[in-house]
């Protein structure tokens, strides 16, 4: 993924898409941001946009982008604790991977033991500042998100993974550990959640060890009273797993903070799987918005692509914009019938301008090619496609480029080379 800044001021305030972390290549003045999927399902409340958040489509890199700010970013460290390139999962190997193509974090090379210790591989920073200002420097309420996906049966009474450690400065502890707040394997059925000293603050109890080669969805919510915890997975909802008490917690990160995901500071308690879509908030949010965090990042929402122009390159004397609207079908089921196409040009609704082309079945419409013509020339254009289907669930994407008079072409290309 590319250095790209998202300008959340003109995009809904939901649920940050999957589909915004296409790897892509930007030219000067012209970038796009991608967001599919801002999924609202009936009474499903709004989320709020993590502060932290990472998707893990770095291929072949050594870091790993914020998507809400280029100003964070996770180091893949190997079991020596050496920067490497091989953490990368496959493409195709996300939660959301059967849609749109999307990586994860792989760990399956490290493993677990029963005594001792035994280096593995992760994910992390340390002694940032950013980390910090982006959490707030002192936490009081929070819900954290991950998806994992095991790929071996995590052994009764062993040492097993950190799924995620935040702490002030090198975060060199622990969880159970004053102002850290961090997620553990305790077995193979359960989950220990900490905040602070408790050991734990929370835990979530399973009938049956969780499932292997399924990807997992957990969310953790602490609203200043009370830890909620949620299981779901890429075809289940989330579930309120467990409610525990723990009024008045602060965690204090200070001025610098680390965060470790899949990991510890010792590099002794690695996750074996692979690790999709961290994110961290610093509100509680409602179960309807940890699920739909949960939707959206294992996909099935209505999507606008294949758009055009789409500001990868400089446009040429253009005045129409095409794109496609789909409701795909995959692992959460059959496509859905879209209802409503909207488009924005430069914050002006142009909706009733748009030219509609079913494509299949003109009784069941889940795949519609759309056009507008009446681009303005010689400027940046902003252009927010909505796409809502049957089911209530929106998505929504933006693209921003550039359009240039015929005779201008020369000169501008000239003047970027």
């Amino acid at each position: 993924m590319k250095n790209n800044k998202v300008h959340q001021s003109v995009v809904c305030h939901t649920v940050p898409s999957r589909l915004s972390r296409t790897n892509r290549s930007f030219p000067i003045l012209a970038f796009i941001a991608v967001f599919a999927g801002c999924l609202l399902s009936g009474n499903v409340a709004h989320a709020a946009t993590p502060v932290l958040r990472f998707s893990f489509e770095e291929a072949l890199g050594t870091s790993n982008l914020n998507v809400q700010s280029a100003l964070v970013i996770l180091t893949n460290f190997d079991a020596a604790g050496i920067p490497t390139t091989n953490l990368d999962g496959a493409a195709g190997s996300g939660v959301s991977g059967q849609l749109d193509n999307n990586r994860a974090l792989c760990l399956t090379n490290a493993s677990y033991v029963t005594s001792g210790g035994v280096n593995g591989p992760g994910a992390w920073e340390t002694n940032s500042s950013d980390i910090a200002t982006a959490c707030g420097g002192t936490v009081t309420k929070f819900t954290v998100t991950e998806w994992f996906n095991s790929s071996i049966l995590p052994p009764v009474n062993s040492f097993l993974g950190r799924m995620f450690i935040l702490g002030p400065g090198l975060a060199a502890s622990d969880i159970n550990t004053a102002n850290f707040i961090g997620m553990k394997w305790q077995q193979p059925n359960q989950w220990n959640v900490s905040i602070g000293t408790g050991n734990p603050t929370a835990q979530a109890n399973f009938s049956d060890n969780l499932p292997i080669n399924k990807w997992l969805f957990m969310a953790i919510v602490y609203d200043s009273t009370n830890v909620m915890i949620y299981q779901g997975s890429d075809t289940a909802s989330a579930n309120l797993i467990s409610q525990t008490r723990a009024p008045g917690l602060t965690t204090t990160l200070g001025s610098k903070a680390g965060l470790y995901i899949g990991n510890r500071n010792t590099r002794q308690r690695a996750y074996v799987g692979w690790i999709d879509e961290f994110r961290f908030y610093t509100d509680a949010s409602s179960a309807s918005a940890v699920e739909a965090i949960r939707q959206e990042s294992a996909g099935g929402g209505p999507i606008a692509t294949s758009f055009y122009p789409d500001g990868l390159k400089l446009q040429e004397a253009t005045n129409q914009f095409v794109f496609n609207a789909i409701s795909p079908s995959g692992i959460w089921g059959p496509s859905t019938n879209i209802t409503s196409i909207q488009l924005a040009v430069n914050g002006v609704d142009v909706s009733s301008q748009l030219v509609f082309v079913t494509n299949g079945s003109l009784t069941t419409p889940t795949n519609i090619s759309v056009s507008y013509t009446g681009l303005q020339k010689d400027r940046t254009n902003n252009v927010l496609m909505t796409v809502r289907d049957a089911n209530g669930k929106i998505g929504t994407s933006l693209a921003i480029f550039d359009t240039f008079r015929s005779e201008e072409h020369t000169s501008e290309l000239q003047s970027r080379q």
